[in-house]
């Protein structure tokens, strides 16, 4: 029980403390003094008139200290059903991702008979891309985008929504920063070292709104550090383009 609950509990318990006390002395008074029936009366009006403010008084900080107990117990069950919904959803969206990238797999190999994330990272090492510029960067992945549409984005922006959706739940007082960033690095746990690099370079390399909100968010949490970290990047150069504008929005 909160502290403030227990200084008004103890506030009522004394108030009926003293209502006993005037009680006892004036059945002291009583019997020592030998009282007829007649006045006898006349104290036990007194003494009702004088302990009944105590009476009150210890009967309103008990129910006040309920009240305030009920009501913590009652955000702290809401905080908890918040929190649990949260979670729920998320290891819904994770189960979705996975089943994303089997269905991606099993697509592409009945037509390539190879892994997409692999064939991927590979098409993007060919030719001038290693050592591009940011716009060839570009160019080279807008060509392999537009071959592979469907199983790009569909990775890419679930795993793009994942990421908005921990975040856009971390406004709620009920998710701390702590568990947004314990969230994330269970997201980041799940992508194979070829999955994220395409993610990166989707992210960097697409134009759409949705790329370009992502974008800040991914380089505030550093989300690609393990890139950087491991050495992943084709090149490592090809941090910059995060961060370059796309020469279409530069106006």
């Amino acid at each position: 029980m909160k502290r403030p609950n227990l200084i008004y509990l103890a506030g009522g318990w004394g108030a009926i403390a003293l209502a006993g006390l005037t009680f006892g002395l004036s059945y002291r008074y009583q019997y020592l003094t030998g009282s007829s029936l007649q006045e006898i009366g006349a104290l036990g009006d007194w003494v009702a008139g004088l302990t009944a403010p105590f009476l009150n008084l210890a009967g309103f900080f008990m129910i006040y200290a309920a009240f305030r107990e009920q009501r913590r117990a009652s955000q702290e069950t809401r905080a908890g059903f918040t929190l649990q919904r949260f979670e729920a959803t998320f290891f819904q969206l994770l189960s979705t991702h996975h089943q994303n990238v089997q269905a991606i797999q099993q697509g592409f190999s009945r037509k390539s008979h190879e892994d997409f994330f692999e064939a991927a990272i590979r098409f993007l090492r060919c030719g001038q891309f290693a050592g591009a510029h940011t716009q060839d960067i570009r160019d080279r992945y807008a060509e392999f985008h537009e071959q592979n549409y469907s199983q790009a984005d569909l990775f890419c922006r679930h795993v793009l929504f994942m990421v908005h959706y921990v975040h856009h739940n971390g406004e709620l007082p009920e998710v701390t920063d702590r568990d947004q960033r314990h969230y994330l690095d269970i997201l980041l746990a799940q992508l194979a070292p070829d999955e994220l690099l395409l993610l990166f370079y989707h992210t960097a390399c697409l134009d759409s709104p949705f790329t370009r909100q992502m974008r800040p968010l991914l380089q505030s949490y550093g989300f690609f550090q393990r890139l950087v970290d491991e050495d992943l990047l084709i090149e490592a150069s090809h941090l910059a383009a995060l961060q370059t504008p796309i020469p279409s929005l530069a106006s």
